[in-house]
């Protein structure tokens, strides 16, 4: 028999939707504040409609811009799915591929005062993935994001209407 989950207290995982411009506001935020990497996960995973283990599973093979599609690796007991691209997403991949993504930062570093420093994300070279991981040798983790997605969410100060 199985046991049935507790409906007590707020649920995990519900996301607030962001309509319109509001969209727009959370991505040139992301952009500001975040690093360049994250911009671009929650860009791929919004144009592609995937989940973020499925972008961050992504390498620079996988996407045939030539033909048009992306092939998204099995996932949950899933098959591996070939998208087609859309033109307005596919001008914007060939822009990431061309130029990748590139902010300036200024951080308050207590004694040393404001320290500025680029942030850059670019494509890969083919074969590798488009977020590696920084301390192993693999990709980037779902967990990494989902850290740097909460951090970048509690500085949105935008009142948010769910109702809508």
């Amino acid at each position: 028999m199985k046991k049935k989950a507790a409906t007590t207290g707020a649920k995990l995982g519900q996301a607030i939707p962001l309509h319109g411009a509001l969209w727009k506001q959370w991505c040139q935020h992301l952009l500001r504040i975040g690093p360049s990497w994250l911009y671009v996960v929650v860009m791929l995973s919004h144009m592609l409609c995937c989940r973020v283990s499925e972008v961050l599973a992504l390498t620079a093979d996988d996407f045939n811009l030539r033909h048009r599609f992306v092939r998204i690796k099995p996932l949950k007991r899933q098959p591996e799915v070939k998208k087609c691209l859309l033109t307005p997403v596919l001008s914007k991949l060939q822009s990431l591929k061309k130029k990748g993504v590139k902010r300036k930062h200024t951080r308050n570093c207590g004694a040393r005062g404001s320290v500025t420093f680029v942030d850059h994300w670019e494509w890969p070279k083919t074969g590798a993935y488009l977020f590696p991981s920084q301390r192993t040798s693999g990709r980037m983790k779902k967990d990494a994001v989902c850290h740097s997605i909460v951090k970048a969410r509690r500085s949105f100060d935008r009142d948010i209407d769910t109702t809508k």
